[in-house]
């Protein structure tokens, strides 16, 4: 079975408790829809008060204020909507104003977790530490 990806756009909107809209994080046509693709996290990482988002992104992805994440021109799309290669990284956004804060290459690479059924190792299990005297930290798993 194939794993596909379509054109739809792939929003991450935060809001205020009386509904109106603070920022909106599009992930772009490379990440995959649904709860178990583009599994999300929100976690003050550093200690300001205010928690962050960390989410799965790719190229294409685009931060609240339209900052690009990896190439803005490049497709990765098969004829069949398929993503068979392509770079992924974790990004880490501002949770006041949805600015990229930063994004590293996942690990391992999507292109050696993919296969010819174009599966990528979609989904993620994710995780939050925070050991004592320590920074609190994202993890991810593959």
């Amino acid at each position: 079975m194939r794993s596909f990806t379509d054109q739809r756009v792939r929003d991450f909107d935060a809001y205020e408790l009386d509904g109106t809209r603070l920022w909106r994080v599009n992930l772009g046509t490379h990440v995959r829809s649904g709860s178990h693709h583009d599994s999300f996290q929100v976690y003050d990482y550093d200690g300001d008060g205010t928690a962050e988002m960390s989410v799965r992104t790719s190229d294409g992805s685009k931060d609240s204020a339209g900052t690009v994440i990896g190439s803005a021109t490049a497709s990765h799309l098969a004829e069949d909507c398929a993503v068979l290669s392509g770079p992924g990284f974790l990004s880490v956004f501002n949770g006041r104003t949805g600015r990229v804060m930063d994004s590293v290459p996942s690990n391992p690479p999507w292109s050696a977790a993919g296969s010819s059924t174009a599966t990528r190792r979609p989904t993620w299990a994710r995780c939050a530490s925070a050991p004592r005297r320590a920074p609190p930290s994202s993890g991810c798993r593959p």
